[in-house]
């Protein structure tokens, strides 16, 4: 009778070392500690945590969550095998031992129907290593230890060095391989691989440009003041809006959501082009508008630093957490009123950068605001008392008559006139001629006062769809006529 039953045994043996040279495919699933399904009932729609990227070191990056990776078997196994486990990238973030690989019936329970099924570490596991070979010893009393199909091999792990989390998008997978006996052509369950982790954005960020319609450099006020704006000396370039994605996204835990407002970080915010000229120095001028009332105050961000065309703000992490709000946060400027601002050929560039783990920059345009209409500006303008004479020709090249303003500016700065009509309405293609005796004429009615030492700045502007500025000098004895429009600018010089 013994050798009987050692002779059944050693046929079954035989069988079930050729039973499956055809494999089939397997189950595999991330479940949380109590075993449900990581999907979208459970937080999880991609099946496993995504990360925010906001929180992940490029040099140095464990997981704490506790993964169990199961297994269901899509066919009986009734030999010794061998299950490797391999993650794509990272490592184990401790070393491994044999009770983290348990064999479970497909209720969920232990498969503790006998002794001798063993399970054991035959080759790596080691904390950082990125596989493990697991050898589970069936016995010789195939028919009660043979493990079936639906059954489980649940396998429960930690990720270390997850530092390839770092670039948004990355992805850690985790293969499984299973090998009957010592012979690797022999495969019950076909090789499969399914993501475990991966990152994300933790926090959208955007540079949004102002998308009203009409906000312009007003001509018709020399260029001082805005049309279309919150006031006429305020307007918005546009704003920073910080949101968080739906669904959110996980702390290193996987399980706790990563929010920005509760884990900000230090920033800076440069604007290049920016239209400062009437702003500058005084930092107050261009802020960030935190309460949204368009009015500097206490939580406002104001410039660090500021010149006529470069705005730079320095951030701690409760200004940045300040910041986050789905309706986004205005960048205001404010002019003083009194010098002109300037009409930049380019939008302003707003370049934020963020001290996350990985220093993220997030560039974007801010609104473009030109002139209304057409300005000249004159660099040589002598009054009536000057041994030159100066003739001015003014016409209007479009089809809408307009008023034209000027403004004079001595050469150290001193304002001699501001802003004031030249021409109260200047009709299509008409040409109005001004002499140094006319802005005389024009500047005592608007100061009281009359005439200027040397030589002036005349700006002047329109609210002009087209308009064409030709100025001459000669001096009064006689000589060559200067075309001083070849030395001007804007877009209304001949």
């Amino acid at each position: 009778m013994r050798n009987q039953k050692l002779l059944a045994t050693a046929i079954a043996a035989a069988l079930s070392l050729t039973v499956s040279t055809t494999a089939m495919a397997g189950t595999f699933n991330l479940t949380n500690s109590a075993g449900a399904l990581l999907d979208s009932t459970n937080g999880y729609p991609s099946g496993y945590p995504i990360y925010a990227v906001e929180l992940m070191n490029e040099s140095s990056q464990d997981l704490t969550y506790n993964y169990r990776a199961r297994y269901i078997l899509a066919e009986k196994l009734v030999s010794p095998i061998k299950v490797t486990y391999t993650l794509s990238s990272g490592g184990w973030r401790d070393n491994l031992h044999s009770g983290v690989l348990t064999l479970q019936k497909a209720d969920g329970s232990l498969i503790t129907n006998t002794p001798n099924i063993a399970v054991s570490i035959t080759d790596k596991g080691l904390m950082d290593e990125n596989s493990v070979t697991f050898n589970i010893e069936v016995g010789d009393e195939l028919a009660t230890n043979s493990i079936v199909a639906g059954e489980v091999l649940d396998f429960q792990f930690k990720i270390g060095d997850a530092t390839v989390l770092a670039d948004s998008g990355s992805q850690i997978k985790l293969d499984v391989e299973i090998q009957l006996g010592a012979n690797p052509a022999l495969k019950p369950d076909t090789a499969e691989s399914m993501t475990v982790a991966s990152s994300g954005r933790g926090v959208n960020i955007r540079v949004n440009a102002n998308d009203a319609t009409g906000i312009a450099i007003d001509v018709a006020q020399g260029g001082t003041n805005f049309v279309g704006g919150i006031t006429p000396t305020m307007i918005s370039l546009g704003d920073l809006e910080f949101t968080n994605p739906s669904p959110q996204l996980y702390e290193a835990d996987g399980e706790s959501a990563y929010s920005f407002d509760t884990s900000s970080v230090a920033g800076s915010l440069t604007i290049e082009n920016g239209i400062f000229s009437a702003s500058s120095p005084n930092t107050e001028n261009v802020f960030i508008d935190i309460d949204g009332n368009n009015t500097i105050s206490t939580p406002d961000i104001r410039a660090t630093s500021l010149t006529t065309d470069q705005a730079v703000f320095n951030m701690d992490k409760n200004d940045t957490a300040a910041i986050f709000n789905p309706s986004g946060k205005n960048i205001i400027v404010v002019a003083d009123g009194t010098n002109p601002i300037d009409d930049l050929p380019d939008a302003p560039l707003a370049t934020l950068t963020m001290k996350f783990q990985k220093e993220s920059t997030i560039q974007g345009k801010l609104l473009h605001v030109k002139q209304n209409g057409t300005v000249c500006t004159l660099y040589n303008v002598p009054s009536s008392a000057a041994t030159d004479a100066v003739s001015i020709k003014i016409t209007n090249k479009g089809i809408q008559a307009g008023i034209v303003r000027g403004r004079l500016v001595a050469l150290d700065g001193t304002h001699i006139m501001e802003s004031t009509i030249l021409i109260e309405s200047l009709a299509p293609n008409q040409t109005f001629r001004l002499s140094a005796t006319d802005l005389e004429d024009i500047q005592e009615t608007a100061t009281g006062t009359r005439g200027w030492s040397g030589r002036a700045v005349l700006d002047i502007g329109a609210d002009l769809k087209k308009m064409e500025v030709y100025g001459l000098l000669r001096n009064k004895l006689g000589g060559p006529l200067m075309n001083l429009s070849t030395g001007g600018s804007g877009n209304g010089c001949d």
